[in-house]
């Protein structure tokens, strides 16, 4: 069985930390060379046995704390478990007392000045540090105090031994936990949170179709991918992003039988039912998974230029509510690993829809476009709108940076990394 790294293994090991704190004072270490005095942690019948003065600190009662049996967890040993546990994760809490008393065979002078020095060595250190050997040495404290025994009920302590009382104390030590099970391993972390999964019944799907938006997952490539442990990260956009040959959900009620329209200001209104994909998830009343085409150029046949549209529903003449849709231009032919390697210090990515206003920025840093050679700091479109040629600007620093891309202020998933020299 596994144990956590923390708390105690047993309970010895806190009876030789207070010893320890008794021999390794000072004022001890002077008595002894006076005369020799034995410490121990038998009870003071066993102690009694041994010749000259003999110290007993003995463990007589163990009690549970009443104050951290389910104490809030703020030990980094069991981080992530909440203040509740079942019984053999949750430590156990426990206040111990022990009975101080002293005895020597020659007088009560020896046992007399062998307890004020073993009390004035406890006094003045109130709390224990000791180490626990979990593997790596794990630190530990407790608090060490003199209780206020009566006489009375000290004298029923020494009762219940087969000795004649002699001088002695009680002493609490707390809190000490007995070391639980290990905790169990923590969970992988949250990789994806769906919020929006769709909604049966909206209000207006009745009337012929109502949408709530668009959403789409970006994949990519991260730069430590390689071919022999290829990567890939995903997340969510909504409303959704998506290029040429990429599909997005519509998300919306009343949706069965209703055909699809592209629209933006500068496009008329298109019929695009066609762009339906039920190989990427069948259609359902209120999802319905779309595929733009692999091509630039007017819809249906092809995907519109990079831009925000609007995306409606409906039958006939009736249209249902629209939603938005950013369409960005396409970065194809990204290896395994992205990291785009110049020619003679030109970079040069492929691309689909580069056109119109387009951005290319090194991380956060622009850049700025040309129509000739690309100098440091430039980039160039060639007129198909399928290349750009870039130099990265001097005095960049060496490191890697991201390639990003925008176009008619809509940006492009990642795709390619670059390592600067």
């Amino acid at each position: 069985m596994a144990v956590a790294t923390f708390g105690v293994l047993d309970l010895s090991i806190v009876t030789d930390a207070l010893k320890d704190v008794i021999t390794g004072c000072p004022l001890y270490n002077e008595l002894t060379t006076k005369f020799p005095i034995g410490i121990t942690g038998n009870a003071p019948d066993v102690a009694r046995a041994g010749q000259g003065c003999n110290i007993s600190l003995y463990l007589f009662h163990v009690q549970k704390d009443p104050y951290q049996s389910n104490a809030l967890n703020t030990n980094p040993a069991i981080a992530g478990l909440p203040r509740a546990q079942r019984i053999p994760l949750q430590p156990l809490s426990l206040d111990l007392f022990y009975f101080l008393t002293a005895f020597s065979d020659v007088g009560y002078i020896q046992e007399q000045q062998a307890m004020s020095v073993a009390m004035r060595c406890l006094y003045e250190n109130p709390i224990i540090t000791t180490t626990i050997p979990f593997g790596a040495a794990t630190p530990e404290q407790f608090t060490l105090q003199l209780e206020l025994d009566p006489a009375d009920q000290m004298g029923r302590l020494w009762q219940a031994t087969t000795v004649a009382m002699r001088l002695s104390a009680t002493y609490k030590v707390s809190v000490v936990f007995i070391t639980p099970e290990a905790p169990p391993a923590a969970g992988p972390p949250v990789k994806q949170v769906n919020v929006l999964n769709g909604a049966a019944t909206v209000p207006f799907a009745a009337a012929g179709g109502q949408l709530i938006g668009t959403r789409a997952t970006v994949t990519y490539r991260p730069p430590s991918s390689t071919a022999g442990n290829p990567l890939t990260r995903t997340y969510d956009v909504s409303p959704a992003v998506v290029a040429p040959d990429q599909a997005f959900i519509l998300v919306g009620g009343g949706l069965t039988g209703q055909r699809i329209f592209i629209s933006s200001p500068a496009l008329a209104e298109t019929d695009v039912t066609g762009w339906i994909d039920p190989a990427f998830e069948a259609p359902s009343d209120n999802r319905i998974a779309i595929r733009l085409p692999n091509v630039i150029g007017a819809p249906p046949a092809g995907t519109p230029a990079p831009g925000i549209y609007a995306i409606a529903a409906g039958t006939g003449s009736f249209r249902s509510n629209s939603t938005p849709l950013s369409v960005a231009a396409a970065i194809v032919n990204v290896a395994n690993p992205p990291m785009l390697s110049p020619v003679a210090g030109l970079f040069t990515i492929q691309g689909l829809g580069l056109q119109g206003a387009i951005e290319v920025l090194l991380g956060t840093l622009p850049l700025s476009r040309t129509n000739a050679a690309p100098g440091a700091g430039e980039f160039l479109v060639n007129p198909a709108g399928t290349q750009i040629e870039l130099r990265a600007p001097g005095g960049i620093g060496s490191g890697r940076w991201p390639l990003r891309l925008r176009v008619n202020e809509v940006e492009s998933a990642p795709s390619w990394w670059m390592d600067i020299p």
